[in-house]
C-alpha cells in the first residue's frame, strides 16, 4: 500500500531497458539509479515511505503480460524516462496510452490542475508520438545539449550528493511527485481551488487560489495547506471545484470561480506556461486580468519572488506583463483603474502576512473598548511631503479610531525639530513615516534610527511606512516591525488597522 490509499502504488516508473544497461563492472544501470534516488528522496519529502513499481525484467515487457497491466491499473502517478531508446519502444508508448486511456472511478488524468503523469527526459528525444497528456506533462531534463556543436550531454549520477545538474533535475522530479501525492492523499476530487464556505458580510472567504505553473507546484501546495486551516478556523468548509483547465472553457471557469470567491491569491514567477484552452495567453496572466475586472471584489494579492528577472520570460508579452507587475504599473480598467496588490518578498513572509490578511482573528476587547474609552496610546506621524492635504486626512483617520496623534513636518524649517522628534520617538506607542517622491532615503533612514530604538527602549512597539501617490522608488526595508501602509481613496489607509492592530497586541500580550 503507498501513500494514496486508492491506489497500490504510488509510482509506475515506465523507461526503456535500453536506457539501463551498464557500462561498466560496479555499473547499477542508470535508470536503478534514478529509480533508488527517487524513491528516497520522495520518501523524505513524504514523510512515508512510497510504493514505485518498475519491470525488473532484461527485455521490454508487453502490455499483454498482466503483471504490467495490472501494475498500470493500480499506480496513482506514471514517470517516464523518454528517451530515443524509448520512442523506438513500441512497448513504452503502448504503455503511456493505456495509462492515459483508463479512466480511474475517483481520479482523473489532472487532479486539481496537477497533472498524474511525470516525464524525464534523458537525451534528445521527440515526443510527437505519445499522448497529449504525456508531451503536456510536468519534464525535467536529464541532459544538456550545447548550441554550438549541437553535442548531447546526458546527467549520470554523481559518486557523492555535491552540488550536480543531475540532483538539481531529480529534485525537481521529486516536487512534481509530492505535490500531485499530496493533492491525491486529499482524495477524490477535480479541481482549481476554492476555499470556500457561507459567505460572511466583510469576510475574505472564500478564497480563490490561481493555478500555477509547475515549479511553483510546491508554492501552491503550501498556500493551499494555509487556505485550508484558515477556512477550518474561521468556520468555513473547504469545497474543491473543477479545474478550470478541465473545462470546455478556460476563460468561462476562471470567472466563474473568481465570481463566487471574495479573494483571489496569484503566485506568479518568470515562467509563462501553456496557454491553456481558449485562454490566448498564458494561465497566469489571464487570472489576474479577470480578478481585476471585478471591481466588486477586493484587490488581487499577488506574489512574486524578490529576484524576479522579467527579462528571463521567452514569450514578449508575458515578459512585458512581468515588468509592470514587478514595477507596480500593471493595472486593468474595470471600468476604473484598478492594480492588484503585490508581494515582493520571501515566500515564507508572504505567505505569514496572506494569513493574517484572509483569516484575521476577531477583534480584541481592548479595540471595542477604545470606541467609548479613547486615548491611552500615541501615534506619531513623522511626515516630509510636498502636499500637507493627504498627511491631515491620515491624521484623521487616526483620530477618528480614537487614538492620541502627534505630528511633525520634517521638510520645514523648524529650530526645536530634533528635541520635539526624539521626545516624540521615546513616548509614542507607534510610529507612521509619510513620505514623497524625493523623501524615500529619509524615510528608510528614519525607520532604521526607530528600529534600533525598538531594541533598546522598545519603543515605538511598530512602525508604519506610506509613500505618497506618485512615490514610484521602492522601500528598501524589510522587516516584521515594518508595515506598509498605502492611500487607496482620499480617505482610505490599506494597511492602517493591521498597523493599530499590531500596537494593540504588542501592548496586551
Amino acid at each position: 500500500m503507498g501513500v494514496v490509499p486508492e491506489f497500490e502504488f504510488d509510482v509506475f516508473v515506465s523507461y526503456a531497458h535500453l536506457d539501463e544497461l551498464r557500462l561498466a563492472e560496479d555499473d547499477k544501470g542508470w535508470v536503478t539509479d534514478f529509480y533508488n534516488a527517487v524513491h528516497d528522496r520522495l520518501w523524505q519529502e513524504m514523510r512515508n515511505k512510497p510504493s514505485m513499481w518498475r519491470d525488473l525484467r532484461d527485455l521490454d515487457g508487453r502490455l499483454a503480460d498482466s503483471s504490467i497491466a495490472e501494475a498500470l491499473h493500480k499506480s496513482a502517478v506514471f514517470l517516464a524516462i523518454v528517451s530515443p531508446a524509448y520512442m523506438e519502444s513500441t512497448y513504452c508508448r503502448a504503455e503511456a496510452a493505456e495509462f492515459c486511456a483508463r479512466r480511474h472511478p475517483a481520479f482523473d488524468l489532472t487532479v486539481r490542475g496537477m497533472s498524474r503523469v511525470v516525464v524525464a527526459v534523458y537525451g534528445e528525444a521527440p515526443v510527437n508520438d505519445l499522448p497529449e497528456q504525456v508531451r503536456n506533462a510536468p519534464t525535467v531534463p536529464f541532459s544538456k545539449t550545447d548550441p554550438a556543436t549541437g553535442a548531447c550531454t546526458r546527467f549520470n549520477k554523481p559518486r557523492r550528493s555535491d552540488p550536480d545538474p543531475y540532483w538539481d533535475s531529480l529534485d525537481r522530479v521529486v516536487r512534481h511527485l509530492a505535490a500531485i501525492l499530496r493533492e491525491m492523499q486529499r482524495g477524490a476530487t477535480t479541481g482549481a481551488e476554492i476555499a470556500a464556505g457561507n459567505t460572511v458580510a466583510g469576510s475574505n472567504l472564500p478564497v480563490y487560489l490561481a493555478e500555477a505553473t509547475d515549479d511553483l507546484d510546491t508554492e501552491r501546495a503550501e498556500v493551499l495547506a494555509m487556505l485550508q486551516r484558515g477556512s477550518q478556523r474561521a468556520g468555513h468548509n473547504v469545497e474543491p471545484q473543477r479545474s478550470i483547465l478541465q473545462g470546455v472553457s478556460v476563460r468561462g471557469g476562471c470567472r466563474d470561480y473568481l465570481a463566487r470567491a471574495a479573494a483571489s491569491v496569484h503566485l506568479i514567477n518568470a515562467t509563462a506556461g501553456r496557454s491553456w484552452g481558449d485562454a490566448g495567453m498564458p494561465l497566469p496572466q489571464l487570472e489576474l486580468e479577470l480578478a481585476l475586472l471585478r471591481p466588486e471584489k477586493p484587490r488581487p494579492l499577488v506574489w512574486i519572488p524578490p529576484d524576479l528577472k522579467p527579462e528571463a520570460a521567452t514569450n514578449p508579452a508575458y515578459r512585458e506583463f512581468l515588468t509592470q507587475l514587478k514595477a507596480g504599473t500593471f493595472e486593468v480598467r474595470a471600468p476604473a483603474v484598478r492594480s492588484p496588490e503585490v508581494f515582493n518578498m520571501p515566500f515564507d513572509r508572504f505567505v505569514t502576512q496572506l494569513e493574517s490578511r484572509l483569516f484575521r482573528e476577531p477583534k480584541a476587547v481592548w479595540r471595542e473598548a477604545r470606541k467609548t474609552v479613547p486615548g491611552g496610546m500615541l501615534v506619531y506621524i513623522s511626515y516630509r511631503a510636498g502636499n500637507r492635504v493627504p498627511v491631515q486626512r491620515l491624521i484623521d483617520s487616526i483620530r477618528r479610531r480614537k487614538y492620541a496623534v502627534a505630528f511633525l513636518d520634517h521638510g520645514a524649517a523648524n529650530p526645536d525639530l530634533s528635541q520635539r522628534h526624539e521626545a516624540n520617538l521615546r513616548y509614542c506607542d507607534g510610529l507612521v513615516v509619510y513620505y514623497g517622491p524625493e523623501g524615500t532615503g529619509w524615510a528608510e533612514s528614519l525607520t532604521l534610527e526607530s528600529r534600533m530604538l525598538v531594541r533598546e527602549r522598545h519603543r515605538p512597539k511598530k512602525l508604519g511606512v506610506v509613500p505618497e501617490a506618485g512615490s514610484g522608488e521602492d522601500f528598501g526595508i524589510i522587516d516584521d516591525d515594518v508595515i506598509p501602509i498605502r492611500m487607496r481613496q482620499p480617505d482610505q489607509f490599506e494597511g492602517l488597522d493591521d498597523f493599530l492592530d499590531a500596537i494593540e497586541e504588542d501592548v496586551h500580550v
